[in-house]
């Protein structure tokens, strides 16, 4: 594990209480951060905050909703208040809706837009402006391997977390030269509450399961390991790159064992 710029300094994590948001507030406070959980479920959020306060770690829950920017700013301000200034945010806190395109609503349609395009846009920005006013520091934003491989009955997810996909990109052209590094994570299938659709379906989960190399699903702690790194100094060197964590599920089609021939 490289050299933190932890020590003294705060981080904020969205959608914190659960999956792969709370491994991602794990690992942080495990290299040092004092780490705010931010999560519509305040209760779980401050549960799991005094949980990690009980290894010795500094964490605070807090309830509050990524569509709203005072909530954001407020949720940060507890951040630097409490722990020191802001050196680590991940923008996790996302919402999938799987429904054919014909039926999806407007209103299904607006709050996954909402929520993973809208909430990293505040978060990033609240963030930032602190992080500038402390001396730089460095974002995370967690898009999806269906920001540029879609998947059946989800467009608005697969068009939201594309457009989180690009925002890391977008986001590090403008904030680098003021010392705060951008960069993501997109995550293939994880075991969360959310995946469980597929994951524990009998049929769907295996015959998913043969199109990763690896084997298996993405733990949490696969994803929070990741932010942990790109919020070190070992990726100080790193701007706008989205870092796949699938198993190798994206990097092409695995073939069963068999009798290969060769021709004459």
């Amino acid at each position: 594990m490289g050299e933190s710029p932890a020590s003294g300094s705060s981080a904020f994590v969205t959608g914190g209480a659960r999956g792969i948001g709370l491994a991602c507030a794990r690992r942080l406070a495990r290299d040092g951060y004092g780490v705010v959980l931010f999560d519509r479920d305040g209760d779980v959020a401050e549960k799991e905050a005094a949980r990690l306060s009980g290894e010795g770690l500094r964490a605070k829950g807090f309830a509050g909703d990524v569509i709203s920017r005072e909530s954001i700013s407020a949720g940060i301000d507890l951040a630097v208040d409490e722990f020191g200034p802001l050196k680590a945010v991940v923008s996790n806190a996302g919402r999938a809706e799987v429904v054919p395109l014909l039926k999806t609503t407007d209103d299904a349609w607006d709050k996954v837009m909402a929520i993973n395009v809208k909430g990293a846009f505040f978060c990033i920005q609240e963030a930032g402006r602190r992080m500038v006013e402390s001396g730089g520091g460095a974002a995370v934003l967690i898009s999806s391997t269906n920001a540029f491989e879609p998947e059946q009955n989800l467009s608005a997810y697969s068009v939201a977390k594309a457009a989180v996909y690009n925002f890391v990109k977008a986001a590090s052209l403008d904030l680098a030269h003021l010392g705060v590094r951008v960069n993501g994570i997109a995550p293939g299938f994880v075991l969360t509450r959310r995946a469980t659709w597929l994951t524990e379906d009998p049929e769907l989960g295996p015959a998913y399961l043969k199109t990763i190399p690896a084997g298996r699903f993405a733990d949490p702690d696969d994803i929070g390991d990741v932010a942990g790194f790109l919020c070190s100094e070992d990726a100080r060197y790193m701007y706008g790159h989205t870092i796949v964590v699938d198993g190798g599920h994206s990097v092409g089609v695995p073939m069963e064992e068999q009798t290969i021939v060769r021709p004459d």
